[in-house]
């Protein structure tokens, strides 16, 4: 999730339509992608440099895992060049540095082997058949070729298989639902959500595609595409309003939230949040790195606001709020742009780093508001500045009951955040074990390099979300239960688990409403 929200000029996500014969390209071609011959020691050395010093100045979180010790840099550094010394192949030196990136446990932080020119241009000829889709297109041929998959049909564990479990009927929507009696007496309503974006809801863009068709003169392209998903985040929007009600008349008692496996997704997650609860919720505070690549997205911020302050017809309210966000921008600009450089850290330890790499204060997951009413921002073409969920039609509050959030170590990214938002605020509980670990990941794509030797590219998260209690998210979340899932587990099992785990939630006095706690940080992996 962004620091500041992206402006709604988003690229077409396309479906990746690539015939069988380019996936054995890609097969055949990792094994003889670059010859297993002897290679250069220094080179291979020369690159561990040009990763570290990209490392030192790009990757936000950095900091935290040298400050946590969860991350020794020194024993890193000893541990790859003493890898490579050892390296016999390119092959060998490769596994050497994508190791170093895996020490960190992050799950946006990359170094992998770029796609093969082969692959490329192969994709890029097939993709030429690919062309935006006419007015009349069927909506679901539409929709797929404008990257949206088929909806989710069930949970992340087979909580359905559960006796007792009665499913809500199948709406279509991509939001599997159902009731689950627990061992104390209550009813639980479960509610799967697969991922947080509206490209894996088919349907929703179906309904979106057959609202708008009847407006396009032309294929859709760019805009229309940008169009459709605005109007499917809107379809997704009152769908899920709608299930959380259902649950409710159907006579659940309180509302679990199955995220068991979802990986993330895009801006929609925070909307989706604010919709389950009744509770206003103030969004977490993130660092922003000194770094160009941020300091370019503050710009375009700056920019939106001064073109909607250029107006003469704004409220004064609105004005003041926009005044003081230009100001606001104008102050992270400044520290932005002065550079911190953590190189040293690589031979003489953390006590080498002399600056702080990320700047806190002033901004929020959210954008430079961390909380507005639906439809407050109304008519500001820069509301994605203020406050990213602005940008979206949504309700708060379609469920007022308890809410419960069912993790596990595959929930990641995008569902972090939605975990952290609700469960920070006290306004949801948490279950399952520690969920992975992923945090903010990327503006804008992230930071990238490309390593000039092996030819490995560089994937760095260039935001930081900090939890409650200031910790960041990269931690991990820690359930306020834990399911007790073992590694022998089967998936039914862990689905008697979670529901024995739910039950305990009232055993420890956590069934109703919680009050605003700040969670244990975690000091390493």
């Amino acid at each position: 999730m962004p620091t500041i929200p992206p402006s709604p000029r988003r690229r077409r996500r396309r479906a990746a339509l690539v015939p069988l014969l380019l996936a054995l390209v890609v097969g055949v071609g990792g094994w003889l992608w670059w010859p297993a011959d002897a290679g250069d020691h220094a080179a291979w050395r020369a690159d561990l440099a040009d990763l570290e010093r990209h490392t030192a100045v790009a990757y936000a979180n950095l900091e935290w895992f040298v400050r946590s010790g969860t991350v020794d840099p020194q024993a890193l550094h000893d541990s790859t060049v003493a890898a490579l010394d050892r390296a016999r192949t390119p092959r060998e030196a490769r596994r050497a540095l994508v190791a170093f990136a895996a020490a960190f446990h992050d799950g946006h932080f990359h170094v992998r082997r770029p796609t093969p020119a082969l692959v490329v241009e192969a994709e890029r000829l097939w993709q030429r058949r690919d062309t935006p889709p006419p007015r009349d297109w069927p909506a679901e041929r539409a929709c797929t070729a404008l990257g949206y998959r088929a909806d989710a049909r069930g949970f992340g564990l087979p909580l359905e298989r559960l006796d007792g479990f009665v499913a809500l009927p199948d709406a279509g929507d991509g939001f599997p639902a159902g009731v689950l009696p627990l061992p104390d007496g209550r009813r639980a309503g479960v509610l799967r959500i697969d991922l947080f974006s509206t490209y894996a809801h088919r349907s929703a863009c179906a309904r979106a595609w057959e609202r708008l068709r009847d407006t396009l003169s032309a294929p859709c392209g760019e805009r229309c595409a940008e169009a459709v998903d605005s109007m499917a985040a809107v379809v997704l929007l009152d769908r899920l309003a709608a299930r959380a009600g259902a649950l409710a008349a159907a006579g659940a008692d309180l509302l679990v939230v199955d995220l068991t496996g979802n990986g993330g997704g895009e801006d929609v997650v925070d909307p989706m949040a604010r919709t389950l609860t009744a509770t206003r919720l103030r969004a977490n505070p993130v660092a922003l790195l000194r770094h160009p690549h941020v300091t370019a997205q503050l710009e375009e911020a700056r920019a939106a606001l001064t073109e909607d302050l250029a107006r003469g017809d704004l409220p004064a309210e609105q004005r003041a709020l926009l005044a003081g966000g230009v100001g606001r921008l104008d102050t992270l600009l400044a520290e932005t742009r002065r550079p911190c450089d953590w190189s040293g850290i690589w031979r003489a330890g953390a006590a080498s780093a002399a600056c702080a790499m990320l700047v806190h204060g002033g901004t929020y997951a959210t954008g430079l508001l961390d909380y507005a009413a639906p439809g407050a921002l109304a008519g500001l073409a820069s509301r994605w500045v203020l406050f990213g969920p602005g940008r979206f039609t949504y309700r708060e509050g379609a469920w007022t009951g308890p809410l419960v959030v069912l993790v596990d170590r595959r929930t990641a990214s995008a569902s972090e955040l939605f975990t952290a938002l609700l469960r920070d605020n006290g306004a949801a509980r948490v279950v399952g074990e520690r969920t992975w670990g992923a945090g903010c990941g990327y503006t804008n794509g992230g930071i990238r390099h490309r390593l000039a030797h092996t030819g490995l590219d560089v994937q760095l998260p260039d935001c930081v979300r900090l939890r409650a209690d200031g910790s960041n998210e990269v931690a991990g979340i820690r359930p306020d239960v834990e399911a007790g899932w073992q590694p022998g587990d089967d998936d039914l099992a862990r689905a008697a688990k979670a529901r024995a785990a739910l039950a305990n939630l009232a055993s420890l006095g956590l069934s109703g409403s919680p009050g605003r706690t700040a969670p244990a940080a975690r000091p390493g992996r």
